[in-house]
């Protein structure tokens, strides 16, 4: 859940980046707070590891800002506090697991001690005692996928950015990346990438749904009072179906207008006013969708994207 008294620390403004004249991340925007874990959620194609690529200092974008802290991507006291996992990275020819280790966990810190405590803990925390001592190549791709995640977690970094990490991963070990997320200490904001919606919901706290390189949706998983609409109306004919009073207890937040619909986040002042909204919605079927609480919401909304009805 997300922590109290939040801090902010990342901001990214007015984000553009474009390959080959191809548009991949457009005018995107968002903040994310200390000890967030934040999830990005987006069919293949909508900018996620793009947007990974600029967060963690890999590439820089053509126009917008990125700052941590106050920071830059590019920033050295960042990188020391940052722990990324990119995606499809290569097994190291001539390597064991535990090898890899040691050569990650040396770039981070200057002192043996300070490797070896830190080697440990990710060893334990990822169960890999069975693989240390085996070549990376010899690894089958959901224990080379674990060992590549475990290194982003070398020294309890302060900043954790993960693309794509249960990719290859079996349901133990995707359910072991989802208590290791849930461990991560209120100071320790992750950032990963994901296609798998039960697991969002389960690891992370609030969700940023991307499209075409834009921000579809920002949805806070823990918020009660709060619902989704799709629909062709604007907001001053959905309001106009409400009562003045009614109104006074709803608002309606316009955040993607699609090819067909339009994306309505909904504020509603208690659990009548949202029963209200729900008891229309069901009445009015062919003319508003309602998605229902943000948890629930997550996948009608990709369904949506994934369709074409949006």
């Amino acid at each position: 859940m997300q922590p109290k008294n939040s801090v902010e620390c990342l901001s990214v403004s007015e984000l553009v980046f474009r390959e080959k004249n191809k548009l991949i991340i457009d005018n995107l925007s968002m903040t994310v707070d200390r000890g967030q874990k934040v999830a990005l959620v987006g069919l293949n194609g909508a900018g996620k590891s793009t947007l990974i690529a600029i967060l963690t200092g890999l590439i820089k974008p053509q126009d917008g800002r990125v700052a941590i802290n106050g920071r830059s991507a590019q920033d050295l006291d960042f990188k020391r506090n940052l722990g990324v996992q990119y995606a499809n990275t290569q097994a190291i020819t001539n390597l064991s697991a535990s090898e890899y280790l040691y050569l990650c966990a040396q770039t981070k810190f200057a002192e043996n001690k300070s490797v070896d405590n830190a080697i440990e803990n990710v060893v334990s925390l990822w169960r890999l005692e069975n693989i240390l001592h085996r070549p990376m190549s010899a690894l089958s791709q959901g224990n080379l996928q674990k060992l590549i995640i475990s290194q982003a977690f070398l020294g309890a970094p302060e900043f954790l950015v993960l693309d794509e990490p249960t990719q290859a991963l079996d349901p133990v070990e995707q359910q072991r990346f989802i208590d290791n997320i849930k461990r991560l200490s209120d100071s320790q904001t992750c950032i990963f990438s994901s296609h798998h919606i039960n697991e969002t919901v389960e690891a992370a706290d609030r969700v940023l749904m991307l499209h075409n390189g834009q921000l579809v949706a920002d949805i806070d998983l823990f918020e009660t009072d709060e619902c989704w609409l799709m629909t062709k109306e604007s907001v001053q004919e959905l309001e106009a179906f409400f009562s003045e009073s009614e109104q006074q207890e709803m608002r309606f937040v316009a955040c993607y207008s699609g090819q067909r619909s339009q994306l309505y986040k909904v504020t509603t002042a208690d659990a009548q006013s949202m029963q209200d909204l729900k008891n229309y919605c069901d009445k009015n079927t062919a003319v508003v969708r309602f998605c229902a609480s943000p948890k629930e919401s997550l996948l009608p909304i990709f369904s949506a994207l994934a369709n074409g009805d949006l």
